[in-house]
């Protein structure tokens, strides 16, 4: 850099002068710098062609320039804004810097003449400095047990304790990405509608899972149109069924199966219920099959053939072998009671 120059015809003869702008040979007044020879017209900025202010000019080895085109060309740049730097300026962390721009980089605070702290090519003043490395440790201790990146809430997903981003783990069933709203369930993870689906209640009668109405009996869970007589598989309007052997059952199958219907009309026994040939009989249904007289009027002896009873005159007008067969399968029934009654009393002596 020059801030003065020289001028002279008294040079001239030292030796042959050529101008590097215009290229001819000095033969006039010139100006002389620390590298070359210059017409007087031909002495100024290379880059504005304006004669140098104040006579301050910088010469490089492409050419001479004004203080101003020199800083634009080959000046320092602010670290923080880019920008040009005109005037004063201040040196740190290898850059140079505007000394307004050189400011913490998260309070905004002059650091001039202060310590900082340099945080990935960053200035920060200490206080912001012990800030962040508590927030950092804090991020580690929330941040995601895989990636170890952050975890946004709507992606949060605590498994055992451990937070991860929902979107690592696969649905058990349906292998779709999880999303924060996932369930464990028994160690594994489901997305909502398999959740529900695994942990629905299940229909005894089809082994499928229940959705929305249900009905509760006998230790099961059943959909509505499910539970039904076992037998009949009518459904009980009237909310009203019959437990037999662990199943349910309307009244007439339930007394059908507990023998509590009338031997002879097949309902339950109604009235003053008589109990003969281990079975029961409505107040006036126990009656001779032959000519229905009515045992509970006449009180006359009765007689059993094929499982009905019969008078004896009914059971008299029967062929002779029909008798004897039934005579030998009653002997034989008795034999066969006597045996179980001794049987019983001998197992209540041991």
């Amino acid at each position: 850099m020059a801030t003065t120059v020289a001028s002279g015809t008294d040079q001239i003869a030292n030796g042959k002068k050529v101008c590097p702008v215009c290229k001819e040979t000095i033969v006039d007044d010139y100006f002389e710098t620390e590298k070359s020879f210059y017409h007087k017209e031909c002495f100024v900025c290379h880059q504005c062609l304006m004669p140098f202010p104040e006579g301050i000019y910088f010469e490089t080895d492409e050419g001479l320039y004004c203080e101003y085109d020199n800083s634009v060309l080959f000046g320092n740049r602010c670290g923080k804004c880019g920008q040009i730097i005109l005037g004063k300026c201040l040196t740190a962390m290898n850059l140079t810097w505007h000394p307004e721009h050189f400011t913490c980089e998260e309070c905004g605070n002059l650091l001039a003449n202060m310590t900082f702290i340099n945080r990935n090519g960053k200035p920060y003043c200490k206080p912001c400095n012990t800030m962040l490395k508590l927030q950092e440790e804090k991020m580690k201790k929330e941040a995601c047990g895989k990636c170890k990146k952050p975890i946004a809430q709507e992606d949060l997903l605590v498994l055992k304790g451990i937070r991860y981003h929902a979107y690592h783990f696969p649905c058990t069933i349906c292998k779709a990405i999880l999303g924060a709203d996932c369930v464990e369930y028994e160690g594994k993870l489901y997305c909502p509608k398999d959740y529900e689906i695994v942990t629905a209640p299940v229909c005894y009668t089809c082994r499928r899972p229940i959705f929305g109405a249900s009905i509760t009996a006998l230790g099961r869970e059943f959909h509505t149109e499910h539970f039904v007589c076992f037998k009949c598989e009518k459904r009980f309007d009237d909310s009203m069924f019959y437990e037999y052997q662990d199943k349910p059952y309307c009244i007439t199958h339930y007394n059908e199966l507990t023998q509590s219907n009338c031997g002879r009309c097949k309902h339950p026994a109604s009235g003053k219920v008589i109990t003969a040939m281990n079975k029961k009989w409505c107040e006036h249904h126990f009656s001779c099959f032959g000519c229905d007289l009515d045992f509970n009027i006449q009180r006359e002896p009765y007689f059993e053939w094929d499982l009905k009873p019969m008078c004896k005159n009914c059971y008299d007008q029967l062929p002779s072998s029909v008798k004897k067969s039934i005579e030998k399968f009653e002997q034989i029934d008795r034999k066969v009671k006597k045996r179980m009654e001794e049987q019983e009393r001998k197992n209540k002596k041991k």
